[in-house]
């Protein structure tokens, strides 16, 4: 599992960075301030506490904060577990759960305080068709960054894996094929 703590331990301040700086993008846009005012205790205060924006994206940020958490706790123990008996696939299934409530939750900010929020008629239904939208994206890129990582192992075991190879990928076509559907159904909608 050291891998993916490291993983994790890269990816979760660049998003905590990306976050910082959309809430001071958001601060110049709705104030019409300079980036070094917008960067001000009291202009992310205000935007925080008075804006639909600054709501969800409190929301996002303790959601971003209880999935590293979940994520943390997870791969320690699954490390101090090493090779002992994991058949009972309960323990994994709180953790696992709690991440993609805590994934979804995330997700949902973004049509919370967008143009699908916006909309007159059934705005509900227009968040309900980007929150699909982005999860369905994140399910096919995750996917394809798993299916590379596994086509890229398993090419350098060589020739015998040619087969492998083959069921891999008709796999992932069936997988994908759910995550693409739903892209183009919301996308339609």
């Amino acid at each position: 599992c050291k891998g993916p703590l490291k993983l994790l331990w890269i990816a979760i301040p660049v998003w905590f960075v990306a976050e910082y700086l959309d809430l001071v993008g958001q601060a110049v846009k709705l104030a019409n301030i300079s980036f070094r005012e917008a960067n001000s205790v009291s202009a992310l205060t205000t935007l925080i506490a008075a804006t639909n924006f600054g709501k969800y994206w409190s929301i996002k940020m303790l959601a971003g904060g209880a999935l590293l958490a979940v994520q943390v706790v997870f791969l320690r123990i699954r490390t101090a577990q090493g090779k002992r008996d994991r058949s009972s696939p309960l323990p994994d299934l709180l953790p696992k759960a709690a991440a993609v409530a805590l994934s979804g939750l995330i997700l949902l900010a973004n049509p919370m305080t967008g143009h699908a929020h916006a909309v007159g008629q059934a705005p509900m239904v227009a968040v309900a068709s980007d929150w699909l939208h982005l999860a369905a994206s994140v399910i096919w890129v995750g996917g394809l960054v798993h299916f590379l990582a596994a086509v890229i192992i398993l090419a350098r075991r060589g020739d015998q894996t040619i087969s492998l190879l083959s069921n891999v990928a008709r796999r992932f076509s069936r997988m994908a094929a759910s995550p693409a559907g739903i892209l183009r159904a919301a996308a339609s909608i």
